[in-house]
């Protein structure tokens, strides 16, 4: 955002100039110093997590392992490779080790579900039940998610019973 206003300010600033050839080169000089200033700053980096973003920006996400985002829209993403990504104001970032928390807790749920009377695990239900998560994950087409899987499909999948 900031790049488009300092085009449109030396826009301005050379048209301004105008009919001064040397005005206009040295205000789109200045315009060409600013918008490679601004792009020469760092992406933001999440590795500890963002509680909540406080402006619309671009930031680098899962760049010290997978990460979950959290959108304000409520849907939530898993990014498992370094990245830059668009993030909204408003935006939950959990690290890579809360995110590993959040992740295993689905899985032990799903074993946890899978126990018998006796205390001891049905690897049938097990399975039926693994089976289960992977087939709510594959339904969900790429092409139509916003963002990706929203805390209630996360929760549909843990409260399964098979």
């Amino acid at each position: 955002m900031r790049v488009f206003e300092i085009t449109i300010q030396t826009a301005l600033n050379v048209a301004k100039s105008y009919p001064n050839p040397y005005a206009m080169i040295a205000a789109g000089a200045l315009g060409t110093v600013q918008t490679a200033a601004v792009l020469a700053q760092p992406l933001p980096q999440y590795h500890t997590g963002l509680e909540s973003a406080d402006k619309d920006h671009i930031g680098v996400i899962a760049d010290r392992g997978q990460e979950l985002v959290q959108y304000p829209d409520g849907t939530t993403e898993l990014y498992k490779k370094k990245q830059p990504i668009f993030i909204p104001k408003n935006t939950k970032i959990y690290d890579n080790s809360d995110t590993e928390k959040i992740l295993n807790g689905l899985i032990i749920s799903s074993i946890t579900t899978a126990k018998s009377e006796n205390n001891q695990y049905d690897f049938d239900k097990l399975d039926r039940r693994l089976s289960d998560i992977n087939r709510t994950i594959k339904r969900k087409p790429v092409a139509n998610m916003k963002h990706g899987y929203s805390w209630s499909d996360i929760n549909y999948i843990k409260k399964m019973d098979v």
